[in-house]
């Protein structure tokens, strides 16, 4: 735990903002409608808080915008609890492709790694893990806009639906090569 704090700790400020550059460029999906006056939107660093700190913003009743409104004393206890439910949903894949970016740069990406593995040994470590990372940056993206619409986060289920049947085959082949993976990882060490 305390590497991969470290990790996500020291990570660079423009590995993240060239993310955010690249998400203004997916398309958006599209929300369930909301009554106006619930609408409040996110501040523009919502993404890269998420990004940066998923583990930090812990809960969604923490987060600034919502403890600077009256929500949490208007809301149920039961849409709380829904509210913080599609949150963590947010904030886990955020923690997910951050340790994704991580895997990319200090391994995946390591010169000295690539010199040192075959071809075919680079390929059974690591598999089909960059299309599972444009998978997971996809879903969270999608997330990350739902957040922004406001405040009271709508709804997530279409989202998770969606790329369920669209995206996460990737995730399948990848557990299923998990066995060839260890078994090689063992091989070569």
């Amino acid at each position: 735990g305390f590497l991969y704090q470290e990790y996500r700790d020291t990570s660079k400020q423009q590995e993240i903002e060239q993310r955010r550059q690249r998400e203004h460029l997916s398309p958006e999906v599209t929300s369930g409608t909301a009554p106006a006056e619930s609408i409040v939107a996110y501040p523009p660093t919502i993404q890269l808080q998420l990004r940066n700190n998923a583990r930090s913003l812990s809960l969604w009743q923490n987060l600034e915008a919502v403890q600077n409104s009256d929500l949490l004393m208007k809301l149920p206890q039961k849409e709380v609890i829904m509210q913080e439910a599609m949150f963590e949903l947010v904030t886990s894949e955020a923690s997910y492709y951050k340790s994704l970016e991580i895997l990319e740069t200090h391994f995946l990406r390591n010169p000295t790694l690539i010199n040192t593995l075959s071809q075919s040994d680079m390929h059974f470590l690591f598999s089909n893990i960059e299309e599972v990372m444009k998978a997971s940056e996809r879903f969270l993206m999608d997330l990350e806009h739902r957040m922004e619409e406001s405040i009271l986060i709508s709804d997530v289920c279409d989202i998770v639906y969606n790329h369920a049947v669209e995206h996460f085959s990737v995730f399948i082949l990848y557990v299923t090569n998990q066995g060839y993976q260890e078994k090689n990882y063992r091989r070569i060490l």
